[in-house]
């Protein structure tokens, strides 16, 4: 999110969690705009998100404490013990990109990550805006819940929110990722394509009684 419109347009469906991305590679980048953005208006529940990619441990730090972030999902390289110390100020959500498999080292972090996120392998480090085979998720071990990112669009809200049902690997299938698909331009959100998308993952999660936790924008 970039947008103090866009972003409590899209708050008033209720996602669970609201993303904003400090890396300014990214024409998605909120760190010019981030001081013009009224958190107190948007509704309670609603987990914000600082994205940041090989942050420093303090400025992740001080970020979270002057914005009120309630979860840093980490793009880079940082490793478990970097993960466990930010845990002690937030939630953490580390993604993994994943290519033809899940790579090895994800079980590394298994107690230093709340969330984990898998999103396609590509250029850049998000937002490549294409979808990889799900299916390979089967051969997840983990504990940690887990989010998949990376292509989703709204024509995927049914198979998405059967997936529990499909193997037990997928019980700790907790949500997914929705970005460049439900994009009017980069940083700002389609509300009608998140509503479409949000109504077809509850009733299809409900309808099987498989329902995963929710979705983040």
């Amino acid at each position: 999110m970039t947008d103090q419109k866009n972003m409590e347009e899209v708050a008033r469906l209720g996602p669970d969690f609201l993303g904003f991305i400090f890396h300014p590679p990214s024409p998605r980048d909120v760190g010019g705009k981030i001081a013009g953005l009224r958190f107190e208006r948007l509704p309670q529940g609603i987990k914000k998100v600082a994205v940041l990619v090989n942050p420093d441990l303090e400025a992740a730090r001080e970020l979270v404490g002057r914005y009120g972030f309630d979860a840093v999902q980490l793009h880079g390289e940082e490793s478990p013990s970097f993960c466990r110390e930010l845990q002690k100020d937030c939630l953490v959500i580390k993604s993994f990109s994943v290519g033809a498999c899940l790579p090895d080292h994800v079980y590394e972090y298994e107690e230093s990550a709340d969330i984990f996120l898998f999103d396609s392998a590509g250029k850049s480090r998000g937002g490549n805006n294409e979808a990889f085979d799900h299916a390979i998720l089967q051969n997840y071990r983990g504990q940690t819940p887990f989010f998949i990112a990376g292509g989703i669009s709204p024509s995927h809200a049914a198979s998405l929110a059967g997936l529990q049902a499909l193997h037990p690997a997928f019980q700790k299938f907790a949500g997914a990722d929705l970005n460049s698909r439900f994009e009017i331009r980069p940083g700002i959100k389609d509300s009608g394509l998140l509503s479409t998308f949000f109504e077809g993952f509850k009733r299809k999660g409900k309808g099987q009684n498989t329902a995963p936790d929710g979705a983040k924008s």
